[in-house]
């Protein structure tokens, strides 16, 4: 590649707004652009990184059984006559976007690949089977306007399995899991494999990799004394207990106009904020539950849902509240509400004496609420509150919890046998009945790994590419007065099959040299007439230089010292 002729240079103004480091470097080294709000366009350095990265993953998905296929993004509305029949299948309708009247953008092909497998006479002999495809996905929701890791537009590789039973599902996530950790070690990615919620009503917990990064949009905390990492949704803390031996006051009802912030209602009525309550009501799935936490704790929905199992939960309406409360949103409480609403406590409010409760009547509180007395004693206390940061470990019980922004790279979960039941994917049981077979889910998101890559290996210079997935194995830079050995030097090395990047234009050396920092190839080869019959070598990761014959350097680039890998997606 001629430095001079390619499409997309590098720039000097650092972009403007509030960006993630990885896609400020990123535009600087002229390797992307964005083309509107939350769409982005590669440049050809850039697309090379990407294209790498793709086909890291679909080489270690393709290692452990998985068969790649081609997807349309656009799919019928009623795939094959198949109409959506619960809230599962309506839930995937609803993630698509439209494009004619019988056609959409699938956000996912998880009905597809049913439809496919179902289409095909299936045995039990011919399970497990695994599929996969890398498409571009198009999302609105949760989705910034300007952040790169968090395109509305992006591209994921994944892969599905299907099997006859729950081991043999639990064995192709291990599979999946397999996969996703190799593509990370050949990376040079640095990934966390946390717990998440389950995917689908029913199914086993999922799991998630994700990479702590400040351009991250969830949540993660370690401990600072063990192993511990967990993504914030489901990490599990200990809080100081409450003191047991107070005695216990009337019951009162106090009126505080306004006033729904727990901080702001503790200092009202004059009691520490870990006395107040906060009680919100949920819909979960057909029925409505009511979550009471500490005043100073925030309700996990992972945790909830889980505790729940339900498969939709939402905050319950304004209307809801009123109708069930008889009050304002801000002032329900446990003391009162109608049978039918459960009342579910976390498990830092178990203990707490003259604790503070909403009263079910606009601008009123009760306050001494007290178990046994005033409304009964749960059964059971559960977890359904978010870590902090500081809270005591609950793995070590002697670190204390550190909370860290992290970026979500990819997921394996498992989503039962509903997706294949809807759509009639079945297969010969050895009894020879006809069963939905299980599907299993492993994705790598591309983008949000190219970022990880980015934040995890730059420095003040600019990116630094890993070798397996750098744009180039070198960059040449050639200096006034040996255009013609550059020449020779450069066609030598493509002969060898060398990705080498010349640039080759009449242009300062330090400008040369900045650039070079700042696209981040594993070596920068300097030809000069200082250097002689010889060229500089440098690794872009490290401070010294030696001089070479470029006999050595081309043979050293060739055998694969600072060239990236060059991966072969294989078959089963």
């Amino acid at each position: 590649m001629l430095y001079s002729r390619i499409f997309g240079k590098t720039v000097r103004e650092t972009p403007k707004g509030a960006l993630p480091a990885a896609q400020r470097l990123l535009v600087r080294a002229g390797m992307l652009r964005a083309a509107g709000p939350g769409i982005f366009v590669f440049l050809p350095l850039g697309r090379r990184v990407l294209h790498k990265i793709a086909a890291i993953a679909e080489e270690e998905f393709s290692r452990r059984g998985v068969q790649f296929l081609e997807a349309p993004a656009g799919c019928p509305a009623r795939p094959q006559g198949q109409a959506p029949a619960d809230e599962c299948r309506r839930a995937l309708a609803a993630q698509r976007r439209r494009i004619v009247e019988h056609y959409f953008l699938a956000a996912h092909h998880d009905d597809d690949l049913c439809l496919l497998a179902g289409a095909l006479p299936m045995s039990y002999r011919e399970l497990p089977l695994m599929l996969g495809f890398r498409r571009w996905r198009h999302e609105e929701e949760g989705r910034g306007p300007a952040a790169f890791t968090a395109a509305r537009r992006f591209l994921m590789q994944a892969a599905y399995g299907f099997d006859a039973d729950d081991e043999g599902a639990r064995a192709s996530c291990a599979l999946l899991h397999e996969a996703c950790l190799a593509a990370f070690r050949r990376m040079e990615v640095e990934a966390v494999a946390l717990g998440a919620p389950a995917r689908a009503p029913g199914a086993p917990p999922s799991e998630e990799f994700a990479a702590f990064s400040e351009a991250g949009d969830e949540e993660m905390v370690e401990c600072d004394a063990c192993s511990y990492r967990a993504s914030r949704e489901r990490a599990q803390s200990m809080s100081a207990a409450p003191d047991p031996n107070e005695e216990p006051r009337p019951l009162d009802a106090v009126y505080g106009p306004g006033i729904v912030d727990t901080a702001r209602l503790a200092s009202f009525v004059g009691i520490p904020w870990e006395k107040t309550t906060k009680t919100l009501l949920f819909e979960a799935d057909d029925r409505v539950v009511a979550v009471c936490v500490r005043g100073d704790c925030e309700v996990s929905s992972a945790k909830l849902a889980e505790v729940l199992g339900c498969g939709r939960l939402r905050l319950a309406p304004p209307d809801t509240v009123r109708k069930l409360t008889g009050a304002d949103v801000g002032y329900a409480g446990p003391v009162g509400l109608p049978q039918e609403v459960t009342v579910l406590w976390d498990l830092t409010t178990d203990g707490r004496v003259n604790f503070e409760a909403g009263a079910n009547r606009t601008d009123y509180h009760y306050i001494n609420v007290n178990f046994d007395r005033d409304l009964p004693r749960p059964e059971r206390f559960v977890d359904v509150r978010l870590a902090r940061q500081g809270e005591l470990c609950a793995a070590c019980r002697r670190g204390r919890l550190l909370v860290r922004r992290s970026l979500k790279l990819g997921h394996v979960t498992q989503l039962g046998t509903v997706p294949c039941a809807e759509l009639k994917a079945l297969f010969t049981s050895k009894t020879g009945r006809s069963e939905p077979a299980r599907i299993s889910i492993g994705g790598l998101e591309l983008m949000r790994l190219m970022a990880a890559i980015v934040e995890q290996h730059s420095d003040a210079k600019g990116i630094a590419w890993p070798a397996s997935v750098a744009p180039c194995a070198a960059v040449l830079i050639s200096l006034p007065g040996v255009e013609g050995r550059a020449r020779e030097l450069y066609e030598s090395m493509i002969r060898a099959g060398i990705e080498i990047l010349w640039d080759d234009r009449n242009t300062a050396a330090g400008a040369k040299f900045a650039d070079a920092d700042l696209i981040g190839a594993p070596i920068r080869l300097v030809l000069s007439p200082r250097t002689g019959g010889q060229l500089e070598w440098k690794a872009r990761r490290t401070e010294g230089t030696e001089l070479l014959p470029p006999e050595e350097a081309v043979r050293r680039l060739a055998a694969g010292a600072g060239s990236p890998q060059q991966p072969h997606p294989t078959g089963c």
